[in-house]
């Protein structure tokens, strides 16, 4: 099996450290290839870094990847959230609303009160008038009478 340490002058990994079926894959070609063949340091360091290139893809795609889900559940949460405050404000707004049925019908009564009230005082306003015309006509009358009185009697002296 090939493995590649790291040291000061190579900063890769171990093979079967970063990528796992790299063991497969070099115990598989182990059998087909004969001991004795070399494969050149530059074809080694070019398959490494492309190795570790693609690696390194995985590991910014898979980071991107964990980023999009955390949005995608915010939002989740979010529209959860959303929901839940829709159907808490359902409450108070079923509440209120039969406040205000409630309070239109107390002030419909009232305004009744209100026009029967305005009613009695127009008829006590009518019937004050008449009072006063009365009270004028027997004063009227009073004064003429005293007055009719007074020259009866002064005819008589």
């Amino acid at each position: 099996m090939y493995k590649t340490l790291q040291n000061k002058t190579n900063n890769s990994l171990e093979f079967d450290a970063t990528i796992p079926w790299i063991k497969e894959l070099t115990e598989a070609s182990q059998e087909n290839l004969p001991d004795h063949i070399i494969f050149p340091k530059e074809l080694n360091l070019f398959l490494r870094n492309r190795i570790q290139n693609a690696l390194n893809d995985l590991i910014a795609e898979n980071g991107c990847l964990r980023r999009t889900l955390e949005e995608m559940e915010e939002k989740i949460e979010k529209k959860k959230g959303i929901t839940e405050t829709a159907q808490i404000l359902g409450k108070p707004n079923e509440i209120a609303t039969a406040k205000i049925i409630e309070l239109s019908k107390r002030c419909r009564e009232q305004i009744a009160e209100i026009e029967i009230l305005k009613s009695k005082c127009k008829n006590l306003e009518v019937h004050l008038t008449n009072k006063e015309t009365e009270l004028e006509n027997v004063r009227h009358e009073s004064r003429y009478l005293k007055t009719d009185a007074f020259s009866q009697e002064s005819e008589l002296y």
